[in-house]
């Protein structure tokens, strides 16, 4: 299946520079890890795009769940096909 899913960031702004830093680098080695997934970001936001393969929503909430910076985001998640 195929998903769609938006992820509003909210890192609160008093966070400590290196924790921050370290949570960001955490968050990208993750992703690089991630098979099936296209991401994009929106420019002059903290808001992502992904587009993620997955057997199902259970996976894809699993994955979602463990991204290290998924405690700080509002995430919207939607099934999608694709059109040829």
């Amino acid at each position: 299946m195929l998903f769609h899913a938006r992820l509003d960031i909210a890192v609160p702004r008093g966070m400590d520079p290196e924790v921050r830093a370290d949570l960001f680098e955490r968050d990208r080695s993750y992703l690089a890890r991630a098979e099936g997934v296209r991401r994009l970001q929106a420019v002059g936001e903290q808001v992502e795009f992904l587009l993620i393969e997955a057997a199902d929503h259970e996976q894809v909430h699993t994955w979602l769940a463990e991204r290290p910076l998924a405690r700080f985001a509002t995430i919207t998640l939607t099934a999608v096909t694709a059109h040829r």
